[in-house]
C-alpha cells in the first residue's frame, strides 16, 4: 500500500487491454474526449508494444464511426450492438487476462 491505496504491479504476460467504444461520434461528446482518445492511444501502443493482448469494443459503429484509436494490428475489434461491453460476450472471452486494464 502506498497512502492507503492499494498498488498493483502490471505483468505485461499477464495483462490485456480492453478499450470500449472509443468511437467518433462518441468522443465528442465526453469532456475532453480527444484529449482522452489521443492519451489512450499512446498508452494503448506502448501496452502493446510491451506484449498485452489488446481488445477493441465498437458500438454499432455503422452508425456511431469506428474507432477513433489507432488501433495495432494484432488487436481484437469485436462489434456489438448492445451499449455494456459484457452483455454480449464475458469478460473472460473478450479479454481473457488475469490483469485487463479497461478504457
Amino acid at each position: 500500500m502506498i497512502d492507503g491505496v492499494h498498488v498493483i504491479k502490471l505483468d505485461r504476460h499477464r495483462a490485456s487491454v480492453l478499450a470500449i467504444d472509443i468511437q467518433t461520434r462518441l468522443v465528442p461528446a465526453v469532456e475532453d474526449g480527444e484529449v482522452i482518445a489521443k492519451r489512450a492511444s499512446l498508452v494503448l501502443q506502448w501496452l502493446q508494444n510491451q506484449g498485452a493482448e489488446i481488445v477493441v469494443t465498437e458500438h454499432c459503429s455503422d452508425k456511431i464511426g469506428a474507432t477513433l484509436l489507432t488501433i495495432p494490428s494484432e488487436a481484437r475489434c469485436v462489434q456489438k450492438t448492445a451499449f455494456s461491453a459484457l452483455n454480449e460476450h464475458s469478460v473472460q472471452v473478450i479479454a481473457p487476462s488475469d490483469q485487463v486494464i479497461v478504457f
